[in-house]
């Protein structure tokens, strides 16, 4: 028989560690949290790692105590800041 939705959130959840970093927020009671439908929760009280904090925050929906920081795409950075210069020189003419 195959686990097919446990692969499945592995695979979301690399997906969500490529996009972002998580971190515990300064708000967090230490302590056990469920997430909103009351079925599956995390415990604060332990280090958690970047793949349980992603899955708290995208598929729990715990985003009380959790932060997500978006992880900038370099390439995209570095070509909107060459168009940026390229139409105010533009401007400038």
């Amino acid at each position: 028989m195959c686990d097919c939705n446990k692969e499945r959130s592995v695979i979301l959840t690399n997906i969500y560690l490529t996009m972002a970093e998580y971190k515990v927020n300064k708000n967090v009671i230490k302590g056990f949290r469920l997430s909103s439908d009351g079925k599956q929760g995390v415990d604060f009280r332990t280090e958690l790692s970047q793949a349980d904090l992603a899955y708290a925050y995208e598929e729990l929906n715990i985003t009380d105590w959790i932060d997500k920081i978006e992880k900038s795409n370099e390439k995209n950075t570095s070509k909107k800041t060459k168009e940026s210069s390229s139409k105010e020189k533009k401007s400038k003419d």
